[in-house]
């Protein structure tokens, strides 16, 4: 049910995940003896060395795809809400790997006489996201205690 705040919030985190194919995660510039400073683009999908040339991330891409699967069938669960915790839990600490693998990919492309990567946008939207899965979690259990405490009532 989307009207539940939690279903929102859910609903924002599978956003979050889709967006982060298109944005930045962070940036350096690496000394390659054969071609000089080249720019390095860290994005969730793999290394972007120069327009069209791609090396792919596979830990990345799988982790974040996993946490917008998680988030989307965590929005249909809404009568298993201990399976709905679960679920979502399980997308936050996956979302934590990738903030993880963020940060020990951008040091990936390390040589003596390369400059530190500057992160970008995508690496604040994953700490948004994973603001967000906490407070999806909250909301659900406090949700499940307003059910029980209703159950006790009848």
């Amino acid at each position: 049910m989307i009207q539940r705040i939690q279903s929102l919030l859910l609903l924002f985190a599978l956003f979050i995940a889709v967006a982060l194919y298109f944005m930045p995660l962070s940036q350096k510039t690496h000394f390659d003896p054969a071609n000089g400073d080249v720019p390095v683009t860290l994005k969730v999908t793999g290394f972007e060395t120069a327009p069209g040339q791609l090396t792919i991330a596979w830990p990345l891409l799988i982790c974040n795809t996993a946490v917008g699967i998680l988030s989307l069938i965590a929005i249909f669960m809404y009568r298993n809400r201990p399976g709905q915790i679960k679920i979502t839990m399980l997308a936050f600490f996956i979302s934590c790997l990738v903030l993880a693998g963020t940060f020990w990919y951008s040091d990936y492309y390390n040589n003596a006489g390369d400059e530190k990567s500057r992160y970008l946008v995508g690496v604040y939207l994953l700490f948004v996201q994973l603001f967000v899965l906490i407070r999806a979690i909250k909301a659900i259990k406090k949700d499940e205690e307003l059910v029980r405490s209703a159950d006790r009532i009848r």
